[in-house]
């Protein structure tokens, strides 16, 4: 953030790639004309280290509108949370589900199925004329194979298809408790007799190996 401007690796967000996702671009208007009659900082942050500087010495009451890192920052800044992914052993079982429309959340699904981590379940976009009848597909084939496989994890790229399998699982709440890599939120949720591990991203966001680093890192094995 510089003057007020979001920049994406060094360009404006207007002209960045995020601008590509053909479902929900982001928001490139006045954040402080949208946000009014509230009062609005938008700070400089040019690196981490801003990032933490701000999460450490901002107002208690303030409501934070920012990406992973600021997240990270604040996770950092704040007290300490649980964090049942530290104690997932290795093995553990997962379900991978990716509905984004996002281009780089197709080449993040080929490096997991390369990297043998897969099969996982997806829409491919070819099949994507009706969004909605499709997310609406995907999250209820979901749930057959997390009735039938019981996995410890569920995975998921993209928001939409988050909010759907949420609503297909008839989940009434969710506990937010942090996130075990830059950019992946970590949640549980009970269902049924059990509690899942509820693993969420932006469908646009991250490197390509980011679900093979995700999977490594805790050495999942996809229970499809």
């Amino acid at each position: 953030m510089r003057d007020g401007r979001v920049l994406v690796d060094g360009v404006g967000l207007e002209d960045s790639n995020p601008m590509n996702d053909p479902r929900s671009p982001p928001f490139i208007g006045d954040l402080g004309a949208a946000l009014a009659p509230l009062p609005v900082r938008i700070p400089d942050a040019d690196d981490q280290d801003a990032l933490d500087r701000i999460a450490s010495t901002a107002p208690s009451d303030a409501l934070w509108v920012g990406a992973a890192r600021l997240a990270g920052a604040l996770a950092a800044a704040g007290d300490a949370l649980e964090k049942p992914w530290s104690t997932i052993g290795h093995g553990a079982r997962v379900v991978f589900v990716v509905g984004s429309a996002h281009p780089r959340a197709e080449v993040q699904i080929k490096a997991l199925e390369e990297a043998g981590f897969g099969p996982a379940l997806l829409a491919r976009p070819a099949c994507r004329a009706d969004p909605l009848t499709v997310q609406e597909a995907l999250a209820a084939h979901a749930v057959s194979v997390i009735d039938i496989r019981r996995p410890d994890i569920v995975a998921v790229s993209g928001g939409e298809t988050a909010l759907a399998l949420i609503k297909a699982l008839r989940v009434g709440s969710l506990r937010v408790l942090g996130q075990p890599m830059l950019g992946i939120c970590a949640a549980t949720m009970a269902y049924g007799d059990t509690s899942l591990l509820f693993l969420t991203k932006a469908g646009g966001f991250g490197r390509e190996a980011v679900l093979v680093d995700l999977a490594s890192k805790f050495g999942l094995r996809v229970a499809i």
